[in-house]
């Protein structure tokens, strides 16, 4: 699950050093490492190098896709974190050379074992709901050397119901949370988005089948999860991700679940106001067949010009073949195609964002578009301000 950030012939990888296996190295089942070349890749003086910040002295280890990094210049950020881990991230200002480490999100049980611990806080044997993140972090660097996180909120717990122990994650958990590093560490980021009510009628057209265990596809965390970041010249960052996709007239008598779609957002830079979001899937109403796919696992390209660049996993049932056997989940999907979708999308149209001005205005995209009636849209300023709207018809 290698990671890599490139900056000039600066190539900066980090990974998860023994996958699968169970068998701890350097004293974690999960250890971190990093490699860093100057040199496009042609030598690599730093090799398999530990961040003693993440080691054996402060974490068990990490899973396979519980980091994110980016670089920009000198400034190298690496973001860490997963279900049962603080989420922090590791900061390099000279290359790679020294690191300073910030918690964001603070787990409150050092060292939580699934295997023997329960998630009980204080004492009372009363189970307590934790919140962390699924390890779905991702991490952009701006113009001025800042690091931008953006996270899945996850939500869950682990009891002594069974011999065992019974861990449940709280399914309808939903949204996502932003953070950079002008704000309080230890506390989390600010939530900003979550799965949206599109016919805005202060409900969510779930399905109500009972068939599946679940009415939606099982990924790892809530329901509205995996960031991923991209930013522009003038350090706007756009934010793509995957949620439930509310359609009124969906199908859902095939899968028997919601399926889910990938959705993008912005925001200005200096900002913590997030653009109404954009379902990149096209719906039948314009030539698609969004209600009957299953979109997943966005990866935005970090540069954001006119456009904004994205691939993600398209099939037709929600969730993956890894499940448990004998669910929904793994029965519709295995053996089943999928193919990967490069979208190219439209940053200034598509995306509602107007070119900047002067003032920092920002005018996010209309909901519902075509309208008959009643449509609504964003405007973020940087000050309170008095603004003018004009409607027109197609013909100006």
């Amino acid at each position: 699950w290698s990671k890599m950030a490139v900056s000039g012939e600066d190539v900066h990888a980090i990974w998860q050093g023994t996958g699968t296996t169970g068998t701890p190295l350097y004293g974690q089942d999960g250890p971190m490492l990093y490699s860093h070349s100057s040199d496009g890749g042609q030598t690599w003086p730093t090799l398999r190098q530990r961040f003693p910040l993440i080691d054996s002295a402060f974490y068990a280890g990490f899973g396979g896709d519980d980091y994110a990094i980016d670089v920009s210049g000198q400034n190298v950020a690496i973001v860490f974190g997963g279900t049962s881990t603080d989420l922090g991230l590791l900061k390099s200002t000279d290359g790679g050379q020294s690191w300073t480490k910030t918690i964001i999100l603070t787990f409150p049980i050092p060292f939580f074992s699934f295997d023997t611990m329960f998630t009980y806080l204080d004492g009372d044997a009363v189970v307590d709901t934790m919140v962390s993140t699924p390890g779905d972090a991702a991490v952009i660097i701006d113009s001025q050397g800042m690091a931008h996180i953006v996270y899945s909120e996850f939500r869950w717990f682990r009891d002594s119901t069974t011999a065992a122990g019974f861990y449940s994650p709280l399914w309808g958990t939903d949204g996502l949370s932003y953070w950079n590093e002008s704000m309080p560490a230890g506390n989390g980021g600010v939530h900003f988005m979550e799965t949206i009510d599109m016919n805005n009628d202060g409900n969510l057209a779930i399905t109500e089948d009972t068939t599946c265990s679940l009415p939606w596809g099982n990924y790892r965390g809530g329901v509205t999860e995996m960031p991923s970041l991209g930013i522009t010249s003038n350090d706007a960052i756009y934010c793509s991700f995957m949620a439930l996709a509310e359609y009124p007239a969906a199908d859902t008598t095939i899968w028997k679940q919601t399926h889910r779609h990938i959705f993008m957002t912005c925001k200005a830079a200096g900002s913590n106001s997030w653009m109404y979001p954009l379902d990149i899937i096209p719906s039948q109403a314009v030539g698609g067949d969004g209600e009957f796919q299953e979109g997943a696992f966005p990866s935005m390209a970090r540069k954001v010009d006119d456009f904004a660049y994205v691939v993600y996993q398209r099939d037709a049932a929600p969730g993956t073949s890894l499940a448990t056997a004998g669910t929904c989940d793994q029965i519709n999907n295995n053996l089943n195609p999928s193919d990967i979708v490069f979208a190219k999308v439209d940053a200034v149209t598509l995306m509602g964002v107007s070119k900047i001005n002067n003032n920092d205005v920002f005018v996010g995209q209309n909901f519902p578009n075509p309208v008959n009636g009643t449509t609504t849209f964003n405007v973020s300023l940087k000050k309170a301000s008095s603004i003018l709207v004009e409607v027109t018809d197609v013909v100006g």
